[in-house]
């Protein structure tokens, strides 16, 4: 049976994934992170507040308190070419600091899941200078291939730029849309009314406040949603705009692309197999580069008035779903195009054919094959 998951039990995370290249046995550990003698990689991982790729003095290193979330967790994936091998707790060092001893002979690359684009977060300009305080991780995003022989101590550092957008309202998870209550076991009712209705979806949150009438907006959308249309320069629209190239959610600070009925990249109708630039773990499993077009091109275009554009993960793209309505269940004014199923960058760490996808057909978080063919919708970060 697929899991389903609801966005009350997914976590908000950092992976730092190590991929050995090379053969491996899932039964024995490739990276111990304990201290001892033997081969090294470490790093720093830092947050570039200047964008200028380089480490700059004053600059703090990403830890865990960096992250507004309870509880920020933090975890290293050691995996093969096909299947996770272990799972180990990243130590928790105050100075973004990274180090894993005993690394026995391969090939490696270090890599960081998306989850960090969701903190608003993305991989600075790699390779800019003085290799001592560069970055050496490309835009992936992993590190450039790591061949460790013997004896050696072997230097990778990250940063990551965007800080401001580290306790971005997306370190919030969005409201459900739901609008009516139940009475348990009779069904649901047309309001907020039903059995401990202090207790139910509609009574709670954001949600809620828009029936209180006390939920302020910068735009419009349904009930907690909070949209605004852009053309194709990045500029606001009427919320009752005919055409529009991008939607900007001003709760969590996402940029959507907007499928269209023309024809070219933003077709509706275009659909992908799994795999390909901004996909999370790019050495884990297969990748078919079907949308790769759609990436660099939207890239090329700068649409809205932005680069960086990016297939979501499965957490961001779980912020749309409307769980108030179905076929579609998301809100439709802003959304028209909207197809049944949409990949999401987010592999799946157990089966390396499968990856995460949202339905939206019924607002079911799901995996499956990765050559199925579905819609991607892309996403960037709003510097508003």
């Amino acid at each position: 049976m697929d899991h389903q998951f609801t966005r009350d039990i997914i976590l908000f995370c950092l992976l730092v994934m190590i991929t050995n290249v090379s053969a491996a046995s899932q039964d024995t550990p490739i990276v111990q992170p304990t201290s001892g003698v033997g081969n090294q990689i470490s790093g720093l991982v830092w947050v570039d507040n200047n964008a200028d790729g380089l480490q700059n003095p004053g600059e703090p290193g990403f830890v865990q308190t960096t992250l507004d979330f309870s509880p920020p967790t933090v975890a290293l994936y050691v995996v093969n070419s096909l299947d996770p091998v272990h799972v180990v707790s990243l130590g928790e060092r105050a100075d973004g600091r990274y180090v894993f001893n005993n690394v026995s002979a391969g090939d490696y690359y270090i890599c960081v899941s998306n989850e960090f684009q969701e903190m608003g977060l993305s991989v600075t300009t790699p390779d800019n200078g003085d290799d001592s305080i560069d970055s050496d991780f490309d835009f992936s995003p992993c590190s450039y291939e790591i061949v460790v022989d013997s004896n050696q101590n072997i230097v990778r550092d990250l940063g990551l730029k965007g800080g401001h957008h580290v306790n971005s309202s997306f370190a919030k998870l969005a409201d459900t849309g739901i609008l009516f209550g139940g009475d348990y076991p009779n069904g649901n009712n047309g309001s907020c009314t039903g059995t401990v209705i202090s207790q139910q979806d509609c009574a709670l949150g954001r949600d809620a406040q828009v029936l209180a009438g006390t939920l302020r907006k910068i735009g419009a959308g349904h009930a907690g949603f909070d949209f605004t249309k852009l053309n194709a320069d990045g500029n606001p629209l009427q919320a009752g705009a005919a055409s529009w190239s991008c939607v900007r959610d001003n709760y969590t600070g996402l940029v959507w692309e907007a499928k269209t009925d023309n024809e070219g990249i933003h077709n509706k109708d275009n659909t992908y197999r799994w795999g390909g630039m901004t996909a999370q773990a790019q050495s884990y499993g297969k990748h078919y580069h079907d949308w790769d077009e759609l990436v660099q091109e939207t890239n090329q275009q700068r649409l809205c008035g932005m680069t960086g554009w990016r297939v979501p993960s499965v957490n961001e793209l779980e912020s749309l779903i409307n769980f108030n309505s179905v076929d579609p269940a998301i809100d439709q004014k802003y959304f028209p195009h909207a197809s049944s199923d949409i990949w999401t960058s987010t592999p799946d760490p157990v089966f390396a054919n499968k990856a995460w996808h949202v339905s939206f057909a019924n607002g079911f978080i799901t995996h499956d094959d990765r050559n199925h063919r579905w819609q991607v919708r892309l996403v960037n970060v709003s510097a508003r």
